[in-house]
């Protein structure tokens, strides 16, 4: 899977989201749903509204996606619920957002991270094997990856590279915390 370890606030997230969708693309809440039909969010105001309770989203695009979103039907708690299948149709982009939260043990806070990241390969259901994404999902990732590269610095606090949103950055700058690695210590200027 193709990565982009990030760091971002609320406001680093909505930069990615105003270019994905400016680039046409629309998101899907990777949530439990009652019903086997899911939301696409098309607009900056929803998913602002949706991201209150959700944190992974699925991008997708005509551009690559050459399958609907699959979804799972398992029982949970005595009720059907509905997942969508990260490896099966599409293909599309994965989003985490990271944000802002206040360990309570501690009452520090902190910032969680996320990513972005597609497949190479998605499973085509009716055909019964895996199939190359598009190009177009890769020229989307690199498209978005500029984004945030463009508005973030690289760090690497233990062996892993992540792109530390500007909002993110300032937040660090003013004591708070980078996920749950307090001893994680950065230059920052």
């Amino acid at each position: 899977m193709r990565e982009l370890n990030l760091y971002q606030t609320e406001e680093d997230e909505l930069e990615l989201v105003k270019a994905a969708l400016a680039e046409g693309c629309r998101m899907v809440p990777d949530s439990n749903y009652e019903t086997p039909t899911v939301p696409t969010i098309d607009t900056v105001e929803a998913f602002r509204l949706c991201r209150l309770n959700e944190r992974h989203f699925f991008i997708l695009h005509e551009r690559f996606q050459r399958l609907p979103i699959t979804l799972r039907q398992i029982s949970k708690d005595g009720k059907l619920r509905y997942y969508i299948s990260p490896s099966q149709g599409g293909p599309f982009l994965e989003f985490m957002g990271g944000d802002i939260f206040v360990n309570e043990e501690t009452g520090v806070k902190h910032i969680r991270s996320g990513f972005l990241a597609y497949r190479p390969e998605y499973w085509d259901e009716g055909l019964t094997k895996k199939e190359k994404a598009p190009s177009g999902l890769a020229e989307t990732y690199r498209q978005l990856a500029k984004v945030i590269r463009a508005t973030s610095t690289r760090i690497k606090p233990d062996k892993t590279v992540y792109w530390l949103g500007d909002h993110a950055k300032a937040q660090l700058l003013n004591g708070v915390k980078l996920g749950l690695h307090e001893q994680w210590s950065l230059s920052i200027s």
